[in-house]
């Protein structure tokens, strides 16, 4: 016959494997970082002047629209991203902390301050604005922490690259995004 402490036991030890099995899914599933979905959107196009006499910086206004597929919060530190033309740096943006909300979808605006000089030494430059477009590309590094359920927090990067294609008649832009989300 088998004692009532052991059936007690038993009966702990088989809830305890089940709740565990759970917790364990859920992390390999439901909790697994997934990378954000990125798109740049650069706005005011009509009013950057890249051939203005006397003028060595030319404000670009972008806005990131950030969707974060995640259950959890992701809380990102100050940081400053990078816009390169043909792998010359032409402008760092300062890019403020923000909450990202999960399963939202959160814009964030900021300013490009393109350093025109940089712009006008690049021979390529002037030829591809007589082609009609030019590439830039675009890089940042959020650090920031994961909050999840309100209890478990977690470090984590989110490194964004973003190729943007400008047409210059009429001035539009397109741009590419590809995020990268690791946990710490």
């Amino acid at each position: 016959m088998i004692s009532k402490c052991f059936k007690i036991f038993l009966l702990v030890s088989i809830i305890s494997l089940i709740i565990v099995s759970i917790v364990i899914i859920l992390v390999f599933t439901t909790f697994e970082a997934k990378n954000p979905v990125v798109h740049l959107y650069p706005v005011d196009l009509d009013k950057v002047e890249f051939f203005t006499p006397g003028v060595t910086i030319v404000n670009l206004t972008m806005i990131i629209s950030v969707m974060n597929p995640n259950y959890g919060i992701y809380k990102t530190e100050n940081t400053t991203g990078f816009v390169s033309y043909q792998k010359t740096v032409v402008a760092m943006v300062p890019v403020d902390a923000q909450t990202l909300p999960g399963h939202a979808t959160t814009n964030v605006s900021v300013t490009a301050g393109l350093m025109s000089h940089k712009l006008m030494t690049n021979e390529n430059f002037v030829a591809d604005v007589g082609d009609g477009s030019f590439n830039m590309t675009t890089r940042t590094t959020f650090h920031g922490k994961v909050h999840l359920l309100k209890i478990i927090k977690i470090k984590a990067l989110v490194n964004m690259y973003c190729d943007i294609l400008f047409k210059m008649d009429p001035m539009d832009a397109v741009s590419s995004c590809v995020t990268h989300m690791r946990v710490l």
